[in-house]
């Protein structure tokens, strides 16, 4: 069997276009949520997401690893693909409709793009 193999330069560079895509075609949300309670809630994040006009779309929600609350809160809505800062991949970038993105969490977004420019 053989693999492909990319460099790191080149998951760069097609991480890099995708996000020049996605900011050219207006892909990229910054969605106001925050966690209301110590315990996972999906109801308030369907809600958060609709009320965003997000819910009927394929979307990727990208969060700090840490934030296993939020992980969980937006696990179980099936248009959601969550996705830790540290463990994007070129295929999640490119296979959604929307970016979205927490303001409480923009700072983490920018460092992770910022390794891709």
């Amino acid at each position: 069997m053989h693999t492909l193999r990319t460099t790191k330069q080149t998951r760069k560079n097609v991480a890099n276009a995708l996000l020049w895509g996605a900011l050219d075609s207006k892909k990229i949300v910054s969605l106001d949520w925050a966690l209301q309670g110590e315990l996972p809630k999906t109801k308030q994040a369907f809600t958060a997401l609709h009320k965003a006009g997000l819910d009927q779309m394929q979307v990727n929600l990208f969060i700090p690893a840490h934030d296993l609350l939020t992980a969980a809160s937006f696990a179980n809505i099936p248009s959601v693909r969550v996705l830790f800062f540290d463990a994007v991949n070129s295929y999640d970038l490119a296979d959604t409709a929307c970016w979205v993105v927490l303001k409480k969490d923009l700072e983490g977004f920018k460092e992770m793009v910022a390794r891709w420019i």
